[in-house]
């Protein structure tokens, strides 16, 4: 799905990650300015709101962290747990996927990334919001 250079790329069926025993929901914040990390924030607590995605666990990359509920971590040490769980990843710009730490699990991903636009309207909502 594609929107003005915005991209949500679903290698799943959306049933298939509302399903999932475990999602993780993953604001990757490597190349993006305070206000896109904000937007992109609020978006996945917009999702987390959904029936489907109310249980989700809430990670925030960083260049040389992760963290999770207040817990910092080794970007390594996040990888070994959303590993196990669906996830999706949003990222400010398409680009920044081979600069920064992108998670491959085989379980059920998606992936939106964009400019501001995409997570200010934060439209994924509308694909679990039923």
């Amino acid at each position: 799905m594609t929107q003005g250079g915005s991209t949500v790329e679903m290698g799943p069926t959306i049933g298939q990650i509302k399903a999932s025993n475990e999602t993780a929901i993953i604001v990757n914040t490597i190349g993006a300015s305070t206000d896109s990390i904000s937007s992109m924030k609020k978006c996945a607590k917009e999702l987390m709101k959904t029936d489907a995605l109310k249980d989700s666990h809430y990670y925030i990359l960083e260049p040389d962290s992760c963290r999770i509920n207040g817990e910092t971590k080794t970007p390594e040490e996040c990888e070994l747990e959303i590993n196990s769980m669906a996830h999706i990843t949003m990222i400010y710009n398409r680009d920044e996927i081979r600069k920064g730490h992108f998670f491959n699990s085989g379980k059920y991903e998606m992936t939106i990334s964009g400019e501001a636009d995409i997570f200010d309207d934060c439209e994924a909502y509308y694909l679990f919001d039923n």
